[in-house]
């Protein structure tokens, strides 16, 4: 786990988005725990300049939003957003209350699912699922 960052790692970079401020407030208390640099995006629609102008690490990405939901803002970015200059597709966490039968997952080159965490399941489940997710990147 990256819990532990030695001088010589790099900083994870990560984006969350998601348009409820507790939800928010949750993800960044658990980030700042793993020494993230975290940006922020409150729907699909924000996440796209920042997604068009930076490299993440890691995406955080609610799968329910009222404007632009996950699926749609995945599918969107894989249109809009440049080619990474980095070698593989941005791992994608998806954070929602949906169960995960109840997700489409279309298919992208740009980006690869790094996981699923339920909104409903305890904190020590979050972070967990959060710092494995880290430790892939």
């Amino acid at each position: 786990m990256r819990q532990d960052l030695n001088p010589t790692t790099t900083t994870p970079k990560v984006l969350a988005i998601d348009d409820c401020i507790d939800s928010i407030r949750l993800l960044s208390t658990i980030l700042s725990h793993y020494h993230c640099d975290l940006d922020l995006a409150f729907d699909g629609q924000d996440a796209i300049p920042l997604l068009q102008s930076q490299n993440f690490d890691l995406v955080i990405l609610d799968w329910q939003m009222p404007k632009m939901g996950g699926q749609e803002t995945l599918l969107l970015l894989e249109q809009i957003v440049p080619p990474s200059r980095k070698k593989s597709p941005t791992p994608v966490l998806l954070y929602t209350s949906s169960h995960y039968s109840q997700i489409t997952l279309p298919e992208l080159r740009q980006f690869k699912y790094a996981g699923w965490i339920d909104k409903q399941s305890s904190f020590n489940s979050k972070f967990r699922s959060i710092g494995n997710a880290l430790a892939l990147i």
